[in-house]
């Protein structure tokens, strides 16, 4: 999940991002439904809290072709899928830029229609207690379908990205 700063070579930030670190989340997302999700918005849904008890800021790569980021999954280059059949699965990746120096306590997945499912990450610093689950564990949650329809899904999110160096 921890990125570095060279995987994000050529690739432009606001300028409040620059002194950040990268994270890479990565979550598989099945779905459980009888119903197909057309243009599912997924990496919204996802969210890391940093040790400090501070929101990291979600990163949209808006035109991968002009990055030099090879370390970079192929499924961070993706965004939200197209669509997600019933019984299919589909990974989405987030970047998120956390304050210097702060780790990831915790994941969360939260989308209008559906409880709020929380991950510890790591060693679980500054995180834990009733309702958090242990990282990778999957989750029931809901996503709305494109259509106004919510799907029932399982979240599961992945400890780090082929490429991408582990916590």
């Amino acid at each position: 999940m921890s990125g570095s700063r060279g995987d994000l070579a050529g690739i432009r930030l606001d300028d409040e991002l620059k002194d950040m670190d990268p994270y890479f989340l990565t979550v598989e997302f099945s779905n459980t439904g009888e119903l197909a999700m057309d243009r599912p918005n997924l990496a919204d849904t996802l969210s890391v809290v940093g040790t400090n008890g501070v929101s990291g800021k979600g990163v949209m790569i808006v035109n991968m072709a002009l990055a030099t980021a090879p370390a970079l999954p192929e499924h961070c280059r993706k965004g939200n899928p197209a669509t997600v059949p019933a019984g299919g699965t589909a990974e989405v990746c987030v970047l998120v830029m956390l304050a210097k120096g702060q780790e990831p306590a915790t994941v969360a997945y939260s989308a209008e229609g559906s409880d709020t499912v929380v991950w510890k990450v790591g060693d679980g610093l500054g995180g834990g207690g009733g309702g958090v689950l242990p990282a990778g564990t999957p989750a029931e949650a809901a996503v709305d379908d494109g259509k106004g329809h919510l799907v029932p899904v399982k979240a599961t999110p992945r400890p780090y990205a082929p490429g991408i160096r582990r916590i």
